[in-house]
This record gives structure tokens, C-alpha cells and sequence, in this order.
């Protein structure tokens, strides 16, 4: 039986490559990612996975773990960063990395 990942941040450099590992071993892999993301790191393999858009909203994970049927692992590789910390900065870092919000 075919396994199943999810990966968060899947249009970053890191997330991109593991999408790639996963589908050339095999995987069916859903990409997580935010709807303005450049598909650059996982253009040769976009075709062959599922994205979904994240909209910001944390109850829309559950939307998409109710619509697969089936996940054997989450990677969750998706970052909020900020250049230079403004004030609300260190709150958004902690509502997007740590609370998924």
C-alpha cells in the first residue's frame, strides 16, 4: 500500500526536496502551502503531488486531514519569519510556528 505524507511549507528549499525524495520512493504526497508561495522548488514534481492552499486558518487543517482519508506522516516544515522584529513580529513568529494559527 502506497504511503501517504503531508508536508507543511512544501514550497520551501528544504520541504521542496523532501517532497521530491518522497515521491521518487514511492509516496503520495499532499504539499501544504500558503496561495501566493512560488512552486519554484517543486516544479518538477507538482503535477505528481496535491497542494492545498493554506488560508491562515487553523481549522482548515482539519478540513484537509477530514478530506484524506489516510496520512501515515505529517512534516511540518512551514516557517513564519520576519527580517527585522517589529512589535507584533515575535507573536505572529509564535501563532504560525508553534500554535499553527
Amino acid at each position: 500500500m502506497q504511503k501517504h505524507a503531508v508536508i507543511t511549507g512544501v514550497t520551501g528549499y528544504t520541504a521542496g526536496q523532501l517532497a521530491l525524495h518522497l515521491v521518487n520512493q514511492g509516496w503520495r504526497v499532499t504539499g501544504v502551502k500558503r496561495s501566493a508561495s512560488s512552486l519554484h522548488y517543486i516544479e518538477t514534481i507538482k503535477d505528481k503531488i496535491s497542494l492545498y492552499d493554506y488560508d491562515g486558518d487553523y481549522l482548515s487543517i482539519n478540513r484537509l486531514f477530514k478530506k484524506e482519508n489516510k496520512v501515515d506522516i505529517v512534516f511540518h516544515l512551514a516557517a513564519y519569519y520576519e527580517e527585522r522584529l517589529q512589535n507584533d513580529a515575535l507573536k505572529k513568529m509564535i501563532d504560525a510556528n508553534i500554535l499553527l494559527g
